[in-house]
């Protein structure tokens, strides 16, 4: 071969010939035993083009359906958080959650959406709806083995004994805001989940994320959005499974604990499904007190007696 043409080729075989007539020239003429230099070269060649592609892992696609009312329909912009900030141990773990979210004026729009998605065999609900939305929501889902988060609604009735279509509730139950007003001494002040100037925990990251991604401060809604879908994430890396009986199994089980950027690790009472969490109350003035989640007294079995869903014997696995 004229090594000429070398220079001027561009096709990998003729590179690879020339590579190999270059060696032939460098290397003694009488090393014995030595293979032909023209098998090197396309052997090379070969090797260029033959070498095996490493196949990307395949990722169990996980639905995540957000429904909201018209009042809450902004705390998506928490979900959206949430997710993105577990996106990374969810992919460890063989899973790619994503959220499909609804706003929903009334039942019959609620029951649609409902349908649609349980249709589909989503399993994880993340609802931000009021007590009237929230009521025949659950009644829907309740024959369905299914794992639903509870981000706004606060009566007490839909707490009780954890069952297939049970909810995990963010939003304080009336009981533990009313143990919240009394330990802060505001009997009249506003229960919230969380309020933009914290520092103290890292909540100040998460306050500046939020902000940088939604354009605007995090409301108690947003934080709740944001903890409830990166609870569910977390049970869904650990678990490494889409299965929601095993990943309801893990955020009920007494040993979990979930971080919150407001304190002590928060957890859900096995009994009620209710978030443990430190709750701040604001008075009239302004002023805001923090109250520890310990410092809430709520009784689970008091709640467990109030609740309208089926008696436990009755939520038995099938």
């Amino acid at each position: 071969m004229d090594l000429t043409m070398c220079s001027l080729s561009e096709q990998p075989n003729v590179a690879a010939l020339c590579a190999g007539q270059i060696l032939a020239l460098l290397l003694p003429a009488d090393r014995a035993g030595a293979p032909p230099v023209r098998d090197l070269a396309v052997s090379t060649a070969e090797a260029a083009t033959e070498a095996p592609v490493l196949a990307q892992p395949q990722l169990q696609p996980v639905d995540i359906v957000f429904i909201a009312d018209p009042v809450h329909e902004p705390a998506l912009a928490g979900a959206r958080l949430g997710l993105e900030d577990s996106r990374r141990s969810t992919r460890v773990a063989g899973l790619a959650p994503s959220l499909r979210d609804f706003t929903v004026p009334d039942a019959p729009t609620l029951g649609a959406a409902l349908s649609t998605t349980l249709g589909d065999g989503a399993g994880f609900f993340v609802l931000a709806l009021s007590d009237e939305l929230l009521n025949p929501a659950l009644d829907q889902l309740s024959e369905r083995d299914v794992l639903v988060m509870n981000l706004a609604a606060a009566a007490d009735g839909r707490r009780g004994p954890p069952c297939v279509g049970g909810a995990f509730h963010i939003a304080p139950s009336l009981a533990q805001r009313e143990a919240a007003r009394r330990a802060a001494g505001m009997p009249d002040g506003e229960v919230l989940l969380w309020v933009p100037g914290l520092q103290r925990y890292a909540a100040g990251q998460l306050t500046s994320r939020f902000l940088t991604e939604a354009g605007r401060s995090m409301r108690s809604e947003d934080w709740a959005a944001w903890f409830a879908v990166g609870a569910l994430a977390r049970a869904l890396a650990v678990e490494r499974t889409a299965d929601p009986g095993a990943v309801r199994a893990w955020l009920g089980a007494d040993t979990t604990r979930l971080h919150n950027y407001k304190g002590a690790a928060s957890h859900f009472d096995p009994s009620t499904y209710q978030l443990q969490q430190p709750l701040f109350v604001r008075a009239g003035d302004g002023s805001i007190a923090t109250v520890p989640a310990e410092a809430l007294g709520e009784a689970p079995a008091a709640l467990a007696s109030a609740s309208t869903r089926p008696a436990a014997a009755s939520c038995a696995p099938r």
